[in-house]
Parts: C-alpha cells; sequence; structure tokens
C-alpha cells in the first residue's frame, strides 16, 4: 500500500498553497484531509491520526 499512499501524498502536497497549510489551523486540516484520502486506499483498515515527524515549506 506505501506506493499508493506516497503517490497519493504527494499528488495532493501539489495542489496546496503555502497558504493552505499556514497555522496550525492549515495544519489541522492537512492531517485530515490526508487522513480521508488514505483511509480510502487503505479501507475496510483504517488510519486514526497522522503524525508530522519532521514539516518544512519551502
Amino acid at each position: 500500500m506505501m506506493p499508493k499512499l506516497n503517490d497519493v501524498l504527494l499528488v495532493y502536497l501539489k495542489t496546496l498553497k503555502p497558504s493552505d497549510i499556514k497555522g496550525s489551523i492549515g495544519i489541522y486540516r492537512l492531517r485530515e484531509e490526508l487522513m480521508v484520502r488514505f483511509n480510502k486506499i487503505i479501507a475496510p483498515a483504517q488510519i486514526n491520526d497522522v503524525l508530522f515527524k519532521d514539516f518544512i515549506m519551502q
């Protein structure tokens, strides 16, 4: 499943603008959107949380 999850992640991140993920609310929205997209791929299994190890914006 990892190649599919990586693809979904990269495609989604490329559509975002810096203002979309600015501040804590933006990070929360990013986390929620990734959970929704990932859960569609891995159903019937489910991801309950997305945790960020590093977060760098350029």
